[in-house]
């Protein structure tokens, strides 16, 4: 039973409610930073490709009918949805002041209803079915039967939205390009609050392109310098071009890879703060942002031969992410044919032949770095976080057979060498050869350095980065060129 107090106090709240004009608010780009429809299909993309390309012919029966699809193959989490906290903020503090909230999106009701569960803020919603798309106009006949004969604010973003605004008692304007806010002010309806659209920082943007991940593709030079034409100043040019224009495609991979991998990375601790997965740069922009980068790769490679490695890397990336990344040992191979295609894209650009012997050192050592990679990622405890729910086919019983594999193949790359001094084609190169014997015993204390503390869980980062970073790790290098350069 409901005691007098609590009457007394409820009717403040209920007086509010039908002095306050019903707040509609949008979803898509208002209340989250993203688009549910974009990222409903990217999960379709990434988990079925073959639904995704099929799911793309139901837009020929319209984009509800597409929409609503999508919806069915796909359940969007709500709980990692991008919300903006401070449009959050404010419905909270609009909630607790009596004034009766509505979700209307042209989402899906799967979507719609789902969010409005998890938020608990919204006394109903209107939304897209199977046969009608609840935007523009419909939206707004859809807004008007709902709260007659009570006024409305409406609060969204889009140039969609001004048919609804036109009808509104006030405008709550989030992340709207100028255009629309001006509309909005010269058809006379009162903006009630603004939420700006937040800078994009040049910071922002290189740590999404990942541009601190570029010191992986200095491989393109190797093969100039191993070749002793590194101080060829024509040579050093267009392998400084060969540089930039992998750099530039690599980052497109990256940013493409984070497209795909939005819903997995928002559920892990670390890489929910990346930019797309925060909700700092929407979809769009990374696919527009991608398209600038493939542009100026195009632009700077040097040959017809080297752009054909370049299409090879990243179709194959492509299809690394989509798929080939969950199949057990495949993923490792590839990533280590990834290395090797840095050194035949540079061998290609630079007009210098790549030897079999640095191939072959090449595929073992990376493959050794490889394994290293998912070592310390079972062994940091990234498994719970983020290796089984983004479908990696290891798990914590593979470690020992993993880290004597690795072993193996670092130490294979560390016998490539000594067979190599031996060769015919190294006298052709160095004076005193004997002398790169010194380098067998350099790697296979690197090497085993590297996996004895990936199996400590001391190796939080990607194995070439942390290398950067760790300080026996750059005396190794060092020591490696000292001996190189007595040799020659």
């Amino acid at each position: 039973m409901t005691s007098p107090e609590s009457e007394l106090r409820a009717e403040p709240r209920e007086a509010s409610r039908k002095t306050l004009p019903c707040l509609c608010v949008d979803l898509d780009g208002t209340l989250i930073q993203g688009d549910t429809l974009i990222e409903s299909f990217i999960i379709l993309l990434g988990s079925r490709p073959w639904r995704a390309i099929q799911a793309l012919f139901w837009i020929l029966r319209g984009k509800a009918r597409f929409k609503h699809e999508v919806a069915r193959l796909v359940r969007l989490q709500p709980e990692l949805l991008p919300y903006d906290p401070a449009v959050l903020e404010y419905l909270k503090s609009e909630s607790s002041k009596g004034r009766r909230l509505l979700l209307v999106t042209g989402a899906n009701a799967t979507i719609a209803h789902s969010v409005a569960e998890h938020l608990g803020l919204f006394s109903g919603v209107i939304c897209s079915d199977a046969r009608e798309n609840v935007t523009g106009k419909k939206k707004l006949a859809a807004i008007l039967r709902a709260v007659k004969p009570e006024e409305f604010i409406y609060a969204g973003n889009s140039r969609a939205d001004l048919p609804v605004w036109t009808q509104a008692k006030g405008a709550v304007v989030v992340r709207a390009p100028k255009s629309v806010l001006k509309s909005i002010q010269r058809s006379g309806v009162p903006v009630e609050n603004v939420f700006a659209s937040p800078k994009t920082s040049i910071f922002m943007l290189l740590k999404a392109t990942r541009v601190y991940q570029w010191t992986k593709n200095a491989l393109v030079l190797l093969p100039l310098l191993l070749s002793h034409r590194f101080f060829s100043l024509n040579s050093l040019a267009i392998g400084a071009r060969a540089f930039f224009a992998f750099s530039l495609c690599a980052s497109a991979v990256y940013l493409a890879n984070d497209i795909l991998d939005l819903p997995n990375d928002r559920r892990h601790s670390r890489k929910k703060h990346r930019a797309l997965p925060s909700g700092q740069l929407s979809v769009p922009a990374a696919v527009a942002l991608i398209a600038v980068l493939l542009a100026g790769c195009a632009f700077l490679n040097p040959t017809p031969a080297a752009a054909s490695l370049l299409a090879l890397y990243f179709v194959a990336t492509m299809a690394y992410s989509l798929y080939l990344k969950r199949l057990l040992i495949i993923d490792v191979v590839m990533l280590a044919g990834f290395y090797t295609v840095r050194l035949l894209y540079g061998g290609a650009a630079t007009g210098v032949r790549v030897s079999v012997w640095t191939l072959s050192f090449s595929m073992f050592m990376f493959l050794s770095l490889a394994l290293i990679k998912r070592i310390s990622e079972l062994r940091s405890g990234a498994s719970e976080d983020g290796l089984e729910n983004s479908r990696r086919a290891y798990q914590q019983n593979d470690m020992n057979q993993m880290s004597a594999l690795c072993a193996g193949s670092g130490c294979v790359a560390a016998l490539v060498i000594v067979l190599y001094v031996n060769s015919p084609e190294v006298l052709s190169l160095y004076s005193r050869p004997q002398l790169l014997l010194a380098i067998f015993p350099l790697l296979v204390y690197w090497q085993s350095r590297m996996l004895i503390l990936a199996n400590r869980g001391a190796i939080s980062t990607d194995p070439i980065v942390f290398s950067l970073q760790d300080r026996a790790s750059r005396a190794t290098a060092l020591a490696l060129l000292v001996v190189v350069l007595a040799a020659i």
